[in-house]
């Protein structure tokens, strides 16, 4: 009869059903089992019993307790099944643990110096350790004992322990929670996180593209003459009502240098306008809510790094508006009808005065304060889920156009609708065009 001494370690009562539920007999291949507890194995057991997580403590106080039941208080054994029985060996191990290489503090050197001891004791005893340890295991081959894997297919599922499952249902919670916040995040004219924006060339404002300009300009309006007829009035009636006065001339011709230096002026602030514009940028922010709530009372915070200015609306660069040339010499005729007789017949001089009614705005700001940087504040009574709140427009000025560069918006968002603040950046990346011909 095959009889097969089975020494198992802890993890065969922690990762494992219950010994009594293996089929020990087909596993060893023998007729009959016996399985041995070494001191080291329960010892093992009752530290396993009060630390680790709940579960594998509950497998440990389970285990110690199946043993005190199966085994005999006095001979130390018991029937786990038929042809199966198990003993505990009482006695720690005497053999010298250094000249094996072992050691008497290591749970597994102990194991180790009790199957080595009794196969001194038992020499023609068939003997193996029963283990999922890699580590015990390659000690025992290394030392000439016979090992046995436990097979895969016996091993106890990953059951989540009653700590596990808490975890698990709170972060469930959390999810569902996250799942009906808003979420938010701010994006540039394209609707993206990064945007370009190229800068045209910049323009030469020479003086004689003016000159050349004002000269144009001279030719298109000249002085008249006096007792000179304009032509569109000589095909009329010669009365007194179609003459040109000298006043309405000498009005007329003394108006023109003034329109010319205007214009001149105008023309040199244009340049310097369409400079000024070729060297800044429009940007067009939004707060998108992609989430599956509303946020209320939002605080957006835009950092802004230095090397450039950063203005508003009402602040932005302006074209300046062109001088309007004088009014050509009018007929006493004219003069009389140049007055609006509708304006006459109004009340009030044709005056309408809307009541000033205050509307309520979703979005205010911004505010911009000046640091070494700059940094933009605006503030959003509320986004709601999958909507857009558009932020004022804001201007980047660079102080040249060769020094305009890319750079990142860092941005930052409170609400109380969250519990922690949304942070992110933007970058717009700035290119240069070509001037033409180049």
């Amino acid at each position: 009869m095959s009889v097969v001494v089975a020494f198992v370690d802890t993890l065969c009562f922690l990762q494992y059903p219950w010994l009594a539920s293996i089929d020990w007999v087909r596993i060893l291949d023998a007729d009959s089992v016996e399985i041995v507890l070494a001191p080291a194995v329960v010892a093992e057991l009752d530290k396993k019993k009060n630390e680790g997580s709940p579960r594998l403590r509950q497998r440990a106080r389970d285990a110690l307790a199946r043993i005190k039941e199966i085994l005999d208080r006095g001979t130390l054994r018991g029937n786990l099944r038929p042809n199966v029985t198990i003993s505990f060996v009482a006695k720690q191990p005497g053999i010298d643990f250094e000249a094996h290489g072992l050691s008497a503090g290591h749970a597994d050197d102990r194991l180790i110096a009790t199957v080595i001891e009794y196969t001194g004791a038992h020499p023609d005893a068939r003997v193996v350790v029963v283990t999922d340890d890699t580590g015990l295991m390659l000690k025992s081959v290394a030392r000439g004992l016979t090992v046995k894997e436990m097979p895969e297919d016996q091993r106890l599922p990953d059951e989540p322990d009653a700590e596990a499952l808490e975890n698990k249902r709170l972060k469930t919670a959390l999810a569902e929670y996250e799942n009906r916040l808003p979420r938010l995040r701010v994006v540039l004219n394209n609707g993206k996180a990064h945007c370009q924006f190229p800068l045209k060339p910049q323009v030469d404002a020479l003086p004689d593209r003016i000159a050349a300009r004002i000269d144009d300009l001279k030719k298109n309006y000249q002085p008249y003459k006096k007792a000179q007829v304009r032509p569109e009035l000589a095909l009329g009636v010669g009365s007194l009502f179609h003459m040109v006065s000298d006043a309405e001339i000498d009005r007329y011709n003394d108006a023109l240098p003034k329109f010319f230096a205007a214009t001149e002026k105008f023309l040199i602030a244009s340049a310097k306008a369409e400079d000024l514009f070729r060297r800044s940028i429009e940007l067009n922010l939004r707060v998108e809510n992609y989430g599956t709530a509303p946020a209320r009372d939002l605080l957006v915070l835009l950092h802004f790094p230095d090397g450039m200015v950063v203005t508003d609306e009402e602040h932005r660069p302006t074209e300046p508006k062109a001088p309007e040339p004088p009014t050509p010499p009018r007929s006493q005729m004219e003069l009389l009808t140049s007055h609006s007789l509708v304006t006459g017949l109004l009340p009030f001089g044709g005056r309408f005065d809307l009541p000033d009614i205050p509307l309520k705005r979703n979005v205010s700001g911004p505010t911009i304060r000046r640091t070494n940087s700059f940094e933009v504040r605006f503030r959003i009574e509320k986004i709601s889920q999958n909507l857009t709140a558009r932020l004022g427009a804001l201007y980047v000025l660079f102080d040249t156009w060769a020094s305009a560069r890319s750079f990142k918006i860092a941005w930052k968002i409170h609400t109380d609708s969250l519990p922690r603040q949304v942070e992110g950046c933007c970058h717009v990346v700035v290119g240069h065009e070509s001037p033409v011909g180049k």
